[in-house]
């Protein structure tokens, strides 16, 4: 008995040792994302040819203190191969070599992964280049690999290199921020939340969307989450940012600000920032902007968005008074777009055969391109080219704009400028690819990768993108016309009174998407409850959110909804684009696009539902970058389940220039258009001569009337 026992015991403990190192394994498998950052490839790469090379640019932040970094790379490799044939890849950083290996296909992994060690040394705080060239043949033939299309391979999808790194500790100086409250890692969650009052006034909740949208703007990894909340619902374990009055500041808080005697928080705002006495993490902070005064929150909060005021504040606490000028400078709407604008201050190509660059180019969604956009670049190249079939090309969006051959007698100076067709797909990014044919004679036979071809594109080129306003209110447009030209544009968010911190945060992550089309600290957000709008409805861009209950706006509105509620609010009533049957038409939310009833020229965005819990899914779809570009047309139906469709109540407008409008229209459209022209000509030269003749007559009556006086008086 006592035997089986000992078995007993020594198996449950052979299990148990067992277990505990599995899950040690498992441990020091996983990934830690908030101390790692991956820079990654986001469509595949293929290299052609003998020579080949693609580069990786990423960012080692100055929070970082780096432990480590590895390359990892996802390759596929051309069946073809005879063998004495090599493959090699070369890797660099920041243009230094650090390993080169070779590669072969292998008939049973289609997708091969080799994993790699950076040496740290080689990386520098900053802008990093990681490079990876290749040496490819096929076969030991001369003259062959470098022009057989069967001489290939793919950097995959998802190459890249990961960063390991434990964050610095940060001060309590204000110019520290936004660190800690984004850290750069491969964490999707954010651990920040801005807080307002229990009873926070309307303008204490204008601010907070106004600081979601700009923390959106810099965080870099996915839709940023950060929530918004009463102090009721602090998370302690997160950095908070606190909006509101300093009456209001829970105790905790309150303690940790100190003194304030000389601060009149009637004509002044506060911003400390400290550690939070939530937490003993002392990378974990507070930070709180205080005023009783309207004008002052809204001033420090925009202080805060600004970077170049933020990085001189070389201490924990700042008081924001009128002096204050923290308001950015905004560039007016720029049609003529330098290589600086574009992302690049030159374009440097070097290599044979095609050599091409991507640039990107985000146009405001409250702005549709108009005719008469031209590209003009001026550019040198190389004079070892085979200029009977040298080339450079320009496309938009894939689209062939237009090409030149290359000439010997203009290597040291050339220029090219192309007309932007009306065929170019209207779409709010532009990605324009300059594509250089560097051809050499007898190319085809180098074995070696000498006299390089180039070509030098200078920087004072440009694009000239002319462009005129959206007239729509639809969702392919959105968020226009609550941004504009980079900026919120006249922003009235009419809400709930007294919102829970639900629907605070779902308010918090709509706005935290339409930040990232913003790029100043200027326009404006202003948050009025439904009990009280007041005139400023008159003016702005109208976001409605609630139910009828908690919303009594929202039955102010209902006549000019889309989709309108029946006579007791439990739900929407059928229209000539949809029957609703009861009980859908009660568990649904709708988005409803249109102008304001209250000034045609501004817009209007309803959300509502009957019921709050559905009215809170459906933001789904107005705060995540992948959902919403589901949303079509002017109005859209959620039901319960998230299930969406899309509707066009109204035509959209033509949005191009009467000219433009002309070119576009058919033959006998121009026609008529031509005849009518020519008819109102006819007319007013007849008139024209009518006229004159009839003052022609009168004038020699009147040089008649004193010779027949004269003749009167003999």
């Amino acid at each position: 008995m006592k035997k089986r026992l000992m078995h007993i015991f020594l198996t449950l403990g052979i299990c148990a040792v067992f277990v505990l190192m599995s899950s040690s394994v498992i441990a020091s498998a996983a990934p830690n994302n908030d101390n790692q950052k991956t820079f990654s490839l986001n469509s595949d790469i293929v290299f052609r040819g003998d020579f080949s090379s693609h580069e990786i640019y990423f960012n080692v932040s100055k929070w970082w203190d780096v432990s480590g970094a590895e390359l990892q790379v996802n390759y596929t490799r051309s069946q073809i191969s005879t063998q004495n044939a090599q493959t090699f890849f070369v890797f660099y950083i920041n243009n230094i070599p650090f390993r080169s290996q070779e590669i072969f296909y292998k008939e049973n992994d289609e997708v091969q992964t080799l994993k790699i060690n950076v040496p740290t040394r080689l990386l520098k705080s900053g802008n990093n280049t990681l490079k990876i060239e290749a040496y490819m043949r096929i076969s030991d033939l001369p003259c062959v690999d470098d022009v057989n299309p069967a001489n290939w391979a793919t950097i995959n999808k998802g190459t890249g290199i990961t960063v390991s790194f434990n964050n610095k500790l940060a001060n309590d100086n204000i110019g520290n921020f936004p660190y800690p409250y984004l850290k750069e890692n491969n964490n999707p969650q954010v651990n920040t939340q801005i807080v307002v009052p229990n009873n926070y006034k309307d303008y204490d909740v204008s601010n907070a969307l106004m600081m979601q949208s700009y923390l959106s703007r810099l965080f870099t990894t996915g839709d940023y989450n950060g929530t918004i909340v009463k102090e009721n619902d602090i998370n302690k374990n997160n950095n908070i940012i606190y909006i509101g009055s300093y009456n209001d500041l829970p105790a905790e808080l309150k303690k940790s600000v100190g003194s304030v005697n000389g601060i009149d928080f009637n004509k002044e705002a506060l911003i400390q920032q400290v550690n939070s006495p939530y937490s003993n993490n002392q990378n974990i902070k507070a930070l709180m902007i205080l005023s009783d005064n309207q004008d002052m929150i809204s001033k420090a909060v925009r202080l805060m968005m600004n970077s170049s005021l933020v990085m001189q504040l070389d201490s924990p606490r700042y008081i924001v008074n009128d002096n204050v000028k923290e308001l950015q400078e905004i560039q007016g709407d720029k049609d003529t777009l330098t290589m600086q604008d574009l992302g690049s201050d030159s374009i440097y190509l070097q290599g044979p055969f095609t050599r091409s660059v991507n640039l990107g180019y985000k146009m405001p969604k409250n702005k549709v391109l108009a005719s008469g956009g031209k590209i003009h670049l001026n550019m040198r190249y190389s004079q070892n080219l085979d200029f009977n079939k040298a080339l450079v090309t320009v496309y938009i969006n894939n689209v062939p704009v237009g090409s030149k051959k290359l000439s010997y007698d203009k290597a040291n100076g050339d220029t090219l400028e192309l007309t932007i067709p009306r065929d170019i797909p209207n779409s709010a990014y532009l990605n324009i690819e300059i594509s250089f044919d560097l051809a050499m004679t007898n190319t085809w036979c180098e074995k070696r990768q000498e006299k390089t071809p180039w070509a030098y594109v200078t920087p004072d080129s440009y694009i000239y993108l002319p462009s005129v306003q959206s007239k729509d209110y639809n969702f392919q447009r959105y968020p226009n016309p609550y941004v504009e030209n980079y900026a919120f544009n006249n922003v009235l968010v009419v809400t709930p009174d007294n919102m829970n911190s639900t629907d605070l945060t779902k308010l918090g992550n709509m706005f935290a998407l339409m930040g990232t089309g913003t790029k100043y600290n200027t326009g404006n957000i202003t948050v009025e409850s439904g009990n009280s709008v007041g005139d400023l409805v008159n003016d702005s861009n109208l976001i409605v959110y609630g139910t009828p209950s908690n919303n009594p706006f929202i039955k102010k509105i209902n006549n000019d909804l889309w989709f309108k509620y029946n006579s007791n609010y439990t739900g929407f009533e059928s229209n000539a684009k949809q029957y609703l049957t009861t009980p859908f038409n009660e568990n649904i939310t709708t988005f409803q696009m249109c102008k304001s009833p209250f000034n045609n020229q501004r817009g209007m965005l309803v959300i509502t539902s009957p019921k709050d819990k559905n009215l809170q899914d459906a933001t789904l779809y107005l705060s995540d970058s992948k959902k919403i570009l589901d949303l079509t047309g002017d109005s859209a139906i959620v039901d319960q389940y998230g299930n969406l469709q899309n509707f066009q109540m109204i035509k959209p407008e033509n949005n191009a220039p009467s000219f433009d409008m002309f070119k576009q229209s058919n033959l006998l459209t121009k026609g008529l258009m031509g005849l009518l022209v020519l008819i109102i000509v006819l007319v007013g030269v007849s008139i024209f001569l009518y006229l004159n003749k009839y003052k022609k007559e009168d004038k020699n009556d009147s040089d008649d009337i004193p010779y027949r006086k004269r003749f009167k008086r003999r």
